[in-house]
């Protein structure tokens, strides 16, 4: 939704000016906040399925058996 917010907003701009309107900056900083969000979050899920992988692949030797 935020590139078609910043699509509309540059059509809208080929007939009005809006050199100093702060909302296409708000969007702007959306946009790169919401992607920074989802790369963090992709990263932390393929952390978490690296580490299951390993754990189910390689069960942890059985010591002290007495």
């Amino acid at each position: 939704m935020l590139r078609c917010a910043i699509i509309g907003y540059l059509i809208s701009g080929i007939t009005k000016n809006h050199a100093f309107f702060e909302m296409f900056y708000m969007e702007l900083m959306m946009l790169v906040v919401t992607g920074a969000i989802v790369k963090r979050e992709v990263a932390n899920i393929a952390e978490l399925e690296q580490s299951k992988d390993q754990l189910t692949s390689s069960p942890l030797p059985i010591t002290n058996l007495i």
